[in-house]
């Protein structure tokens, strides 16, 4: 069996730390101003700014969605009444 030295196990730990903590962009990494205006310090930032933007779309198409069905719905229970009436 391949024993590892506490050496070697602290060396492993600190690249994995190295890793998680590279993971996020560094500021000033790749500042900019977003589409907004605002300005952003790192690539991590102005990934965050279009996720916050994407969900703020999925929102308004969803309450379109729902502006939709109710048409619809509405629509339906007018034509039903039109045809109980002739």
């Amino acid at each position: 069996m391949l024993k590892v030295s506490q050496q070697e196990q602290l060396e492993d730990l600190c690249h994995a730390l190295c890793k998680i903590a590279n993971s996020i962009t560094p500021i000033d990494a790749s500042p900019g101003v977003d589409l907004m205006g605002g300005y952003v310090a790192s690539l991590t930032e102005a990934v965050m700014g279009h996720t916050k933007a994407m969900l703020s779309v999925a929102t308004a198409l969803a309450e379109i969605s729902n502006s939709i069905e109710n048409v619809a719905f509405q629509f339906e229970r007018f034509v039903d009444r039109q045809d109980t009436h002739n």
